[in-house]
Parts: structure tokens; C-alpha cells; sequence
């Protein structure tokens, strides 16, 4: 089974993405890839950690509101939400930006 990725941002991380681009971009490992900018020099970072105070707060409000109702309004598995507020598991970066955004938005449908 193979995984869709999804683009996040770039961030330049000092280091070459192969021993073989040392000298510079190796055009022969991309193929049919088009022209190539040796001025770029951004690498992609897979995953970024999350500050720990930050998730914190995010699971304290997300406690705010049943599982149900964050379930429904961010598209997450309850069984992932019910994890999440009890520090369970990790959460991906993903799942955090959907349940996060959801949260705002019942925040500020509560507050109008």
C-alpha cells in the first residue's frame, strides 16, 4: 500500500540530499525533471516536532468539547481525539492542524 504525501513547508537544513550532489546538482538523477536552480538550496524536512507547552494547550481545549462534536467538525476519528486529550499517543501533524482548526472554529461559534 503506498501513502500520499502531502507537501508541507521548506526550510533549509544545511545538508545535500546525496553524497553525489557534493559537487553540485547531479542531473542525472533527475530524470525528466526539468531545468535545476543550483541557487536553491532548501532540503525538505519531514517532520517538525511540536513544542510540547503548545500541545498542551491544545489538548486543554480540545477538552472544551465532546469528542463528538470535534469529531464531526475536523474529521478525525473519535478514537484518535479520545487519545489525543488523554496524552495517549503521538498525534500527526496533520491530524493536529484538522483537530486545531476545529477547535478555533468552535471557539469562535461559542463566542458569537
Amino acid at each position: 500500500m503506498r501513502r500520499h504525501i502531502v507537501a508541507g513547508e521548506f526550510h533549509f537544513i544545511g545538508k545535500e540530499a546525496s553524497t553525489r550532489w557534493a559537487g553540485g546538482p547531479d542531473p542525472s538523477m533527475l530524470a525528466d525533471a526539468g531545468a535545476v536552480d543550483p541557487a536553491d538550496e532548501t532540503s525538505r524536512e519531514y517532520e517538525r516536532v511540536v513544542d510540547a507547552k503548545y500541545l498542551n494547550q491544545i489538548r486543554t481545549q480540545a477538552k472544551q468539547f465532546s469528542n463528538k462534536l470535534l469529531s464531526r467538525r475536523s474529521g478525525v476519528a473519535r478514537s484518535a481525539i479520545m487519545n489525543f486529550k488523554k496524552g495517549r499517543s503521538t498525534i500527526k501533524p496533520r491530524t493536529l492542524r484538522k483537530l486545531t482548526k476545529a477547535i478555533h472554529d468552535l471557539q469562535n461559534k461559542t463566542c458569537h
